[in-house]
């Protein structure tokens, strides 16, 4: 009999150590959500418009004129006039580019270009040191960590942590 009352209360002070050690310990979450920021940073088309135009104009000039559309498949189609006449008649090129985090850092990968040459890469640093700027002025002397990108409708949103 003794041994069994031994027995049965190593079993209840084993199963609150159990419980205790999955409350307070955050490894053991078990929620499926994905984590989230203190800050969210949401840029619609115009937004968007804004970074890449005066990002490809150089210092001095007239901002270049630029399209972007946010994809439900998570990438941005840029459509420009390769002409700078006013109002922008000519030919028009696009580049699809793939925002994305890489060690707390936002990244925008090119995919795809229907112009020749370097276009696509140049396009993709613009919007990436756009949104690098911007977020830097958000979080100023802090500091900041991306924690998810995401399209959502036609906006890209950015979690980030403070």
């Amino acid at each position: 009999m003794r041994t069994a009352f031994v027995f049965s209360l190593g079993l209840i002070s084993g199963a609150i150590a159990v419980v205790l050690l999955y409350t307070f310990n955050d490894a053991f979450d078990g929620s499926s959500t994905p984590r989230v920021g203190n800050v969210r940073l949401i840029l619609d088309g115009s937004s968007l418009n804004t970074i890449v135009s005066e990002g490809l104009a150089g210092d001095g000039e007239e901002s270049v004129p630029a399209v972007v559309s946010v994809r439900s498949d998570g990438t941005l189609l840029i459509e420009f006039a390769l002409t700078t006449t006013l109002p922008p008649l000519g030919p028009r090129g696009s580049v699809v580019v793939q925002p994305g985090v890489d060690e707390g850092e936002i990244v925008v990968s090119h995919i795809t270009s229907d112009i020749e040459g370097t276009t696509g890469e140049i396009v993709a640093e613009v919007i990436q040191n756009g949104l690098r700027s911007r977020l830097e002025s958000i979080a100023s002397e802090t500091g900041y960590r991306v924690i998810v990108v995401a399209t959502t409708g036609s906006q890209l949103t950015l979690d980030i942590e403070l």
